[in-house]
C-alpha cells in the first residue's frame, strides 16, 4: 500500500456524509457508522478515526480502502463515482 498521512485521510472522509446522505445531516453517516455526531465530526475535521471506523466507512460507502487512505486506488470501485 501507498504511504499516506493524517491529512489526506481527513480530506477523504470530509465530502462522504453528504456523498451518502445528500442534503442530510453529519449525525445520519455517524449514525449508520456507530458512533456519534460529535465523534464523526471530531474525525472529520481533526482526527483519524480508528481502523474499525475506516474499514466501516468503506463497508458503507462501497469506496475502495487505499482510495480512502491516499486518495488513489488500484481499484474500479469508487465513493459514489469519485475520481482517483
Amino acid at each position: 500500500m501507498k504511504d499516506f498521512d493524517e491529512k489526506t485521510i481527513i480530506k477523504q472522509i470530509s465530502p462522504l456524509h453528504k456523498q451518502y446522505a445528500g442534503s442530510g445531516s453529519k449525525s445520519e453517516f455517524a449514525r449508520t457508522l456507530g458512533i456519534s455526531a460529535f465523534t464523526y465530526s471530531y474525525y472529520e475535521n481533526n482526527g483519524v478515526p480508528p481502523i474499525e471506523i475506516l474499514l466501516k466507512i468503506c463497508e458503507v460507502i462501497g469506496a475502495d480502502f487505499e482510495w480512502l487512505l491516499t486518495g488513489r486506488s488500484t481499484e474500479k470501485r469508487f465513493a459514489f463515482g469519485a475520481i482517483p
